[in-house]
């Protein structure tokens, strides 16, 4: 057994274990990792948007060359994920596989005890420089199916998203979903993508790409008044439209972060900035 196949192995014990004593407190899971001797990326219960645990990946080190964001010479960037608590964070994570899967799988696991789903990288991507990282595919595949099995039932564990370009990663990122995991493509007008605009562009947006629905982030949408004259305010833990943006023809729409103000390239010549 090599070291690939072992480090799957270790984890795949840890996703077992908690499944069984229906561990899902990100805390309590990653004290259960240590038990196994596994080494963990740092992980989280969710902000107040997304109420999602999530982990995280270092931005560069994981990321393709082709991500828009990534610092320029000076060290100036656009990415949210350099900025505050994230950046914190994503500073302390590592490409190291074992860390990858662990944090991987103890945000899986928590939400597939508590019926929800995972956001996988707050921060960074599923490569190693410009080259996919395919054994942290390969143990996400398996932990994906791990959960299938203990489960009893197929479905959306975790979502995330890419900048991956080439047909060829983005074919291999797409297998994902056969175990439970969907992936956005970040920066791409195209059913299951993800964009970053000014949403007074979207009419503009909309007639350039006809028969694409793009529709806004709900969870960055005003609260919605109830007839009982109650207010609700949708939140990742509330909305799909991640997880089912590709099979209901979606491309996301997202607010610019209020930091950055960062917008994806293609939409910047649309009616200025």
């Amino acid at each position: 057994m090599n070291n690939l196949q072992e480090t799957i192995e270790k984890v795949k014990k840890f996703v077992q274990q908690a499944h069984e004593n229906k561990v899902s407190n990100i805390e309590v899971l990653r004290t259960l990792a240590k038990g196994f001797g596994l080494a963990s990326n740092p992980v989280g219960g969710g902000n107040k948007k997304t109420h999602l645990p999530g982990n995280y990946r270092p931005v560069g080190a994981s990321c393709p060359s082709s991500c828009p964001y990534l610092p320029d010479e000076k060290g100036k960037s656009q990415c949210y994920a350099l900025r505050a608590h994230v950046n914190i964070a994503q500073k302390r994570s590592s490409t190291d596989l074992e860390k990858s899967l662990t944090s991987a799988a103890i945000v899986m696991i928590s939400a597939a005890n508590t019926g929800t789903h995972a956001r996988l990288h707050v921060s960074g991507d599923f490569f190693i420089g410009d080259k996919l990282d395919i054994g942290y595919l390969d143990g996400l595949t398996a932990i994906g199916k791990l959960i299938h099995r203990l489960t009893g039932v197929l479905k959306v564990r975790a979502y995330s998203y890419t900048h991956a370009k080439s047909v060829a990663d983005l074919r291999r990122i797409a297998k994902l979903k056969e175990v439970g995991i969907v992936v956005l493509q970040s920066d791409s007008i195209v059913k299951g993508g993800a964009i970053i605009a000014d949403w007074d562009k979207l009419p503009e947006l909309r007639k350039k790409h006809k028969g694409l629905h793009i529709a806004k982030c709900p969870a960055q949408m005003p609260p919605v008044r109830t007839r009982q004259g109650t207010e609700r305010k949708a939140s990742c833990a509330t909305c799909d439209l991640c997880v089912t943006a590709e099979e209901r023809g979606i491309c996301i729409a997202f607010k610019p972060d209020y930091m950055t103000k960062a917008q994806s390239p293609q939409l910047v010549q649309i009616g200025g900035r």
